[in-house]
């Protein structure tokens, strides 16, 4: 129950954070404001971002279980690192 509970607020919490990092924002202060706060970083529809997860999980699907978590942790790190150079220009 711990673990998967640990696992659900890691996806809200990046969830939201991918939302915060795009041009169109997001309102996590809803209950207190309608305004949309955004670190306009990249587009909402990001098709160089949503590749590497698309990536993942086609790749996990052809791999054995022993590396899917391997092969996954280097497609997300490698997304973050694109977040990152976003960030930069």
């Amino acid at each position: 129950f711990w673990g998967m509970s640990a696992i659900s607020l890691a996806a809200i919490l990046t969830h939201i954070f991918m939302d915060f990092i795009t041009s169109f924002g997001t309102m996590f202060m809803w209950p207190l404001t309608y305004n949309r706060y955004e670190f306009s970083s990249i587009f909402i529809i990001d098709l160089n971002l949503s590749s590497f997860a698309a990536l993942a999980i086609i790749i996990s699907i052809f791999v054995t279980d022993k590396n899917k978590i391997r092969v996954a942790s280097v497609l997300y790190s490698c997304a973050f690192l694109y977040i990152g150079v976003a960030y930069l220009q």
